[in-house]
């Protein structure tokens, strides 16, 4: 932002950074190094490591008094792995170290390479059940996932909306490719049941070796379509220290109108040609049929947002906290739900989402005269505004604001 002043007066250079006395072990690059000024790598070990270094851009790089073991070749017998060395000058900071741990604790997830490393709705994956795991993007068509967790077998007991799911079986490391109906894109699950080593489930369940475990893996995405007006306020209709006049902004002619089908952007670069970076406020508003069931609605913003469904107000996350916020729904026979979204305050949305190729409202002349927006392009990533719990049925809906 223009008034981001940090950079102004602060050096943000990446520079005079020191590698020293550490072990790398079983690494395929150690230290990457981009776009640096003064790199020093000094009296390190490196053992069984592909490439010491990769550097991109980086000038006066120093190397000294390393100890680099080729891969493949066998290990000294002395060979500390990733025992804490400190140095002189700080040992006597330190704690003595326990007696019975001499070495960082570690465990066989601790010599995976970087991929084994996730996070889900749950937390930190801890590989003790088995789970299934886009390879790559989560929109792609066919969807390859990966069967992840403890060995074992699984296979394919029941699906819905998908047109192929190959294989049917197979085993932990598997990739599993699912396709969905051309008419049911947005809504579609399979499940799969495992039997092998002893499991324990993200609720803490345990099961016993050659147990039955099923999980799921599946999209609930209503076909949208999002009508989105865009307004531009400032000090004098600030959302929070003038609510009234904020109110009265947006019952005016809007900055801009566009048409998305997810509402999911992502700030912290233009993703709407001609639409300010900062101050700025959108109201949204979709309609969504329904069956009867409970459903989950889960907004992430940044700094507040508001949701409502037929008219009443269902959630509601205000500046200053978390992100996140969720509400459930129960909707009965034949209801239908639409929403809309009010801002509360200032700040630009904050999640990372998917690239979409969105259409225009309509022609120019439904925009401000001095304005006609554009959609953002397919090189554009917008981010999730209001976006449906994978693992729930959710309507979506959210009014946003930038400062």
């Amino acid at each position: 932002p223009a008034d981001w002043g940090y950079v102004k007066f602060r050096d943000t250079r990446s520079r005079d950074h020191r590698v020293e006395g550490n072990t790398f072990n079983g690494n395929r690059t150690a230290i990457r190094g981009t776009r640096t000024q003064k790199l020093r790598v000094v009296a390190n070990t490196f053992a069984h490591v592909d490439s010491v270094t990769v550097l991109n851009d980086t000038a006066q790089y120093l190397t000294a008094d390393n100890v680099v073991t080729e891969a493949g070749a066998e290990l000294p017998a002395d060979f500390e792995g990733c025992r804490l060395h400190v140095p002189a000058e700080y040992a006597r900071l330190t704690p003595p170290p326990l007696a019975a741990t001499p070495n960082v604790p570690r465990s066989p997830l601790t010599r995976r390479s970087r991929s084994a490393m996730i996070v889900d709705d749950w937390g930190p994956y801890d590989w003790q059940s088995p789970k299934l795991w886009p390879t790559d993007s989560t929109r792609a068509v066919p969807l390859p996932l990966a069967v992840l967790g403890p060995p074992g077998e699984w296979r394919v007991v029941e699906h819905r909306g998908l047109a192929s799911v190959s294989p049917a079986a197979g085993v932990t490391g598997d990739t599993i490719t699912v396709s969905p109906e051309p008419t049911r894109t947005g809504d579609w699950s399979f499940t799969l049941e495992y039997r092998g080593e002893a499991t324990v489930s993200p609720r803490g369940r345990r099961r016993g070796p050659n147990e039955p475990y099923r999980f799921t893996y599946g999209r609930f995405e209503p076909a949208q379509a999002w009508s989105v007006r865009f307004f531009a306020w400032s000090d004098t209709t600030h959302p929070v220290r003038h609510p009234d006049a904020f109110a009265a902004l947006l019952a005016a002619t809007p900055y801009g109108e566009l048409e998305f089908p997810r509402l999911d952007f992502q700030w912290y670069r233009p993703v709407i040609p001609n639409l300010p970076r900062e101050r700025i406020a959108l109201e949204a508003t979709t309609h969504v049929e329904l069956t009867p069931g409970n459903y989950t609605l889960r907004t992430i913003s940044d700094d507040a947002v508001r949701a409502w469904v037929d008219d009443l107000i269902s959630l509601l996350s205000r500046a200053g906290t978390t992100p996140y916020a969720f509400s459930s729904i129960r909707t009965g026979a034949g209801r239908s739900c639409g929403s809309k979204s009010c801002a509360a305050r200032s700040g630009p949305p904050a999640r990372r989402g998917h690239t979409d190729q969105s259409r225009s409202e309509g022609p120019a002349g439904t925009l401000p005269p001095v304005m006609a927006l554009q959609p953002p392009g397919p090189d554009r990533s917008p981010i999730g505004a209001a976006q449906v719990d994978p693992t729930c049925r959710g309507a979506s809906v959210v009014h946003l604001s930038a400062d």
